[in-house]
């Protein structure tokens, strides 16, 4: 019996085999996953590094009267609404009595649909001092000139 192993050390041999057999898979499988993520990060640092980043300084815009007119009317719509949201949103950061705040109670007053807001941006749209100047200067200029 000195040769021979019990049945318990048997388990025990098979059971340490079997867990051998599974760490080393396992580390195959980290191996190509982390192989995976650096290609991946790689592939996008090129890829994004050669698109221009949009970058706004404090006066700068995306989107001029002229430019607005030349869109359809989904993104007009689009553009009038984030407008309104935007100025919506900042309005109580900037607090009550600011200028801001007041632009926005405003706009607030404008319509109770998007569809009412839109008459009255395409009224100060049209009364634009330029067509070069950003789109959203009207339809807050029209309130701060009240």
């Amino acid at each position: 019996m000195e040769g021979e192993l019990s049945a318990a050390q048997v388990r025990v041999q098979r059971r340490q085999e079997r867990y051998a057999g599974t760490e080393r898979k396992g580390e195959g499988q980290m191996k190509w996953f982390l192989a995976g993520v650096i290609a991946g990060a790689m592939l996008g640092v090129a890829v994004f590094s050669s698109t221009p980043s949009a970058r706004a300084g404090v006066g700068s815009f995306f989107i001029s009267v002229s430019e607005l007119y030349s869109e359809n009317s989904s993104f007009q719509r689009g553009y009038v609404a984030g407008v309104y949201d935007a100025v919506q949103v900042l309005a109580p950061i900037a607090g009550e009595g600011s200028v801001l705040y007041g632009v926005a109670d405003c706009l607030d007053r404008q319509g109770d649909t998007i569809g009412q807001f839109e008459v009255y941006a395409g009224n100060a749209l049209r009364r634009a001092p330029s067509r070069r100047i950003a789109a959203a200067d009207p339809m807050m200029a029209a309130c701060v000139r009240r």
